[in-house]
């Protein structure tokens, strides 16, 4: 079969799920090296299903987390910022 011609459905490797993050005040979000942006209050990104690398960066702190995005579901992901003293 030409993976070209394809439906996506019945291709696993491309199977896509939906990532969203929640960032409270705010956070330069990283998937894995790729900068995703800048995030205040909600975001939401389609993925390839997989597990990835997300880091948030916050002038108080940086956390990381490995999420498992499944195919055809969603998963969130929420991060606070540590309190600036």
């Amino acid at each position: 079969a030409d993976p070209a011609t394809a439906p996506p459905t019945e291709d696993p490797a491309k199977a896509m799920g939906t990532l969203q993050v929640k960032a409270n005040p705010y956070a330069t979000v990283f998937l894995g090296e790729k900068r995703l942006g800048d995030v205040q209050g909600r975001a939401t990104y389609k993925v390839p299903a997989g597990t990835y690398t997300l880091s948030f960066h916050h002038p108080s702190g940086k956390k990381t987390y490995t999420v498992v995005v499944p195919a055809n579901e969603t998963v969130t992901q929420e991060f606070r910022a540590p309190r600036g003293r």
